[in-house]
């Protein structure tokens, strides 16, 4: 993990991922390995950070990332380009 930050004057936000794919894998492979806090941010660092997980979690609400998108007939759309 690469450390840089800016000199914000507002707001800063520091993004890190929760894994990491592995390269050099089967094309549909799903090999990853978990990322770690960087070392530079240590318990009395992380107490003057708001800690937001991504998407935001409500209570009581399952999220359904599925709800809003589009259905799309997959083999329909093969069949048509055969036709």
């Amino acid at each position: 993990m690469y450390v840089a930050m800016t000199r914000a004057k507002h707001a800063l936000d520091l993004v890190a991922p929760l894994k990491y794919y592995v390269t050099q894998q089967a094309r549909q492979g799903d090999a990853h390995v978990y990322g770690a806090r960087s070392r530079f941010l240590t318990q009395e660092v992380m107490a003057a950070f708001q800690t937001l997980a991504w998407p935001e979690e409500r209570p009581g609400v399952e999220p359904d990332i599925r709800r809003n998108l589009p259905r799309i007939d997959v083999a329909a759309r093969l069949r048509d380009q055969w036709v």
